[in-house]
């Protein structure tokens, strides 16, 4: 069961601009009975991940946000939420479940993306071991004033890929309990706005928004870059598994 715990990550030490802090109130709106926990450099130690602390040296906070919600997602569990996702009504009803992913909106038909701004885990749950320990194999920062830009959708899908099969569902009721398969929810849920136009359509499903604002917005250029690649890996996959 995923307990009652929201994460949040804000690294540059900067007070909540306005946006952040509508979106945090309504969390605490529609999720009285939740814990919040805000992960800064109080309560992570940035020297036990090169990763991270690159990252954060070079004040790329998205990418090292990427790697800390992983971290206390496998160490707590709970849900964890980008500081630009709105949220429209609680998560009560999915705590059941051993850990819920949504799919993103996409402009490409068929294509499947993560929707990693809304992410929810049991406690060492071993899809989020293994994402740890390739960030953990890894620099962020290359030579120069150059970077590995892997977003965490692109990263999670890659391990889903390599390790499991994975499952479009249409709704909680489909979700498939065996540990071989990763069901993905419905880009209802989590994902009803597109980045590239904000178009939204929000429905009876949607728990959350997320706005696509901040941080995101210098990562989706480098994210552009991986849909391509993205797209070409998960064509092959679903040929061999017949998806």
């Amino acid at each position: 069961m995923i307990p009652k715990i929201i994460h949040y990550c804000w690294l540059s030490g900067d007070p909540f601009p306005k946006d952040v802090q509508d979106c945090i109130d309504t969390w605490k709106k529609h999720l009285p009975d939740y814990e919040f926990k805000l992960w800064d450099l109080s309560c992570f130690d940035i020297e036990s991940s090169r990763w991270v602390k690159e990252a954060y040296m070079f004040r790329k906070y998205a990418f090292a946000a990427d790697y800390i919600r992983i971290y206390a997602l496998y160490n707590y569990g709970g849900i964890y939420l980008d500081s630009d996702v709105e949220v429209l009504k609680s998560y009560n009803d999915l705590l059941h479940l051993p850990y819920f992913i949504g799919r993103e909106r996409t402009d490409e038909e068929g294509e499947v993306a993560i929707e990693a701004a809304t992410l929810g885990f049991e406690k060492g749950h071993p899809l989020l071991k293994d994402i740890l320990s390739y960030y953990d194999r890894r620099k962020f920062h290359l030579k120069g004033r150059k970077f590995d830009v892997r977003t965490l959708p692109y990263i999670m899908l890659i391990h889903i890929q390599k390790n499991y099969m994975w499952k479009r569902v249409k709704s909680v009721d489909d979700f498939d309990y065996d540990e071989s398969i990763i069901s993905l929810l419905p880009e209802d849920y989590f994902s009803p706005k597109t980045w590239w136009n904000q178009d939204l359509k929000v429905t009876s499903n949607t728990y959350s928004i997320h706005h696509f604002a901040g941080e995101w917005k210098k990562k989706k250029r480098w994210a552009d870059r991986m849909r391509a690649w993205r797209f070409r890996f998960l064509g092959l996959f679903m040929d061999k598994y017949k998806i």
